[in-house]
């Protein structure tokens, strides 16, 4: 099936109605979810995703009237955003010390599991790497249509050369399909400390949720 043009009502409606990082000389092969920083924050707590404020942010091609926008999710709102490529998009608080970024655009090649494996066999020789778990389950969508989807989870620590080990999250979403033809479409991924597991956590299953993908 299109899987944008099954949207385009659904993320018009939405809008109307809503509205980690390594140094570059020190980023290692296959680490492309928390990179392109150099800020290094001092004296930051803990990430409470609970306590942060949120909307839905729309990226991609600009949309036509009465058409939604290419890639939607609900995002910190004090959180900068950072167009990466047309439907590829990176959120960061003010000190760079947390990153949430969306890519709504994979090609839909792989299943959730084979994605989170690819990318894990990707990270071979980061510094440091540790790999926590690599989880399969179902998420239900916050969506009107609250559909349930597939999705892979991979959580990783690797070491910063500025700011010591970081803490990822990286989770592929099959938001059409179920069961083991599952097709990932969306790579949704979360950055911070090590503290930062229960916030990382919950900004990945709240952008999971409230992903929509149109055009």
């Amino acid at each position: 099936m299109n899987r944008r043009t099954s949207l385009v009502a659904l993320a018009g409606a939405l809008l109307i109605a809503g509205g980690f990082a390594v140094t570059a000389a020190a980023a290692p092969t296959g680490v492309t979810s928390d990179d392109a920083s150099k800020v290094v924050a001092v004296g930051k707590g803990s990430l409470d995703a609970g306590k942060l404020a949120y909307h839905r942010k729309c990226w991609g091609v600009k949309p036509s009237p009465g058409h939604g926008c290419e890639v939607s999710a609900v995002v910190p709102k004090a959180w900068k955003l950072t167009k990466l490529s047309t439907y590829h998009a990176r959120f960061d608080d003010s000190s760079r010390t947390w990153m949430l970024r969306i890519d709504g655009n994979l090609p839909g090649t792989k299943s959730t599991s084979a994605a989170a494996l690819a990318k894990q066999r990707a990270l071979r020789g980061t510094p440091g790497l540790k790999v926590i778990s690599r989880v399969s389950a179902k998420v239900r969508s916050d969506l009107p249509d609250h559909s349930v989807m597939a999705v892979t989870t991979l959580t990783y620590s690797y070491t910063d050369g500025a700011r010591g080990t970081r803490l990822v999250t990286t989770r592929y979403v099959a938001p059409y399909e179920q069961g083991a033809a599952n097709h990932a479409y969306i790579e949704i991924t979360a950055a911070g400390g090590t503290k930062d597991k229960a916030g990382l956590q919950a900004l990945v299953t709240k952008a999971t949720k409230t992903v929509a993908l149109a055009g």
